[in-house]
């Protein structure tokens, strides 16, 4: 999946001349929504597809760099320590791996006390970021994605569990609803489609729970539950500070 997110970036990058404001680098305090398909998608209208052609065409060259540095990372999270001036500080590269909870774990018990965890991931496991979440918040370190890296899926749900919280400007903060995978040979009957139902409640709730033991703000919620997983919106600071999602202003 990150190799094709990464092609496709490409695409567009080659298809899309940036503006000259994108290319100064300027804008550091902007976001936006990238579906990561060249293509109309399938909950898209032929006005909407149009429309986000476009939005993507006009955004900062910044937000492309910090995407591509994301994706340019280890398939599984690597923590690294660093001390830096008087602060105990845990790099956390990678993707969002099956273990990256446990590894996270075993880095703090070994390198702790942390002050700073900081991310640069395109996500992966959503059930993973939120057992990364509750670590740090249990560890009471903070996070922080540096301008240039960016931070997405579950990658974006583990951050929320700094005590303090700062997405740089220049750096990408992004969110999208949990995808699914169903094999095309399976028809669900009624009880199937009813668990589904239930595990997607389920699920829901227990991620509105958890961006509320985090102290995150409404606005971050429905900022997800609005993004297709086919895409992602990488949120602006002004969205960022409304949601809570950096609470250092």
């Amino acid at each position: 999946m990150k190799r094709l997110v990464g092609l496709i970036v490409t695409g567009l990058l080659a298809a899309a001349p940036l503006p000259a404001s994108a290319q100064s680098g300027v804008l550091l305090e902007s976001g936006g929504k990238i579906c990561f398909s060249n293509d109309q998608m399938s909950h898209e209208s032929p006005a909407e597809y149009q429309q986000r052609i476009r939005d993507q065409r006009a955004l900062p060259g910044w937000i492309w760099e910090s995407i591509n540095k994301m994706q340019e990372v280890p398939d599984v999270m690597e923590f690294t320590f660093r001390q830096i001036g008087n602060d105990r500080v845990l790099i956390a590269n990678g993707g969002v791996d099956q273990d990256a909870a446990t590894h996270l774990d075993a880095a703090l018990k070994r390198y702790g006390p942390i002050h700073e965890i900081w991310f640069n991931s395109p996500g992966g496991s959503s059930y993973q970021g939120v057992l990364m979440g509750d670590i740090i918040r249990n560890h009471g370190a903070s996070t922080r994605v540096l301008r240039g890296d960016g931070c997405a899926s579950a990658c974006s749900t583990a951050f929320l569990g700094g005590v303090m919280r700062e997405v740089e400007p220049g750096a990408v903060y992004g969110v999208h609803i949990y995808s699914r995978t169903i094999s095309g040979t399976v028809v669900l009957d009624s009880d199937g489609l009813n668990n589904q139902t239930a595990e997607d409640v389920r699920n829901a709730t227990e991620r509105a729970l958890y961006i509320g033991r985090m102290g995150i703000g409404k606005v971050w919620l429905s900022i997800w539950s609005d993004t297709h997983p086919g895409c992602m919106t990488f949120m602006s600071q002004d969205q960022m500070r409304k949601a809570f999602v950096d609470n250092l202003d």
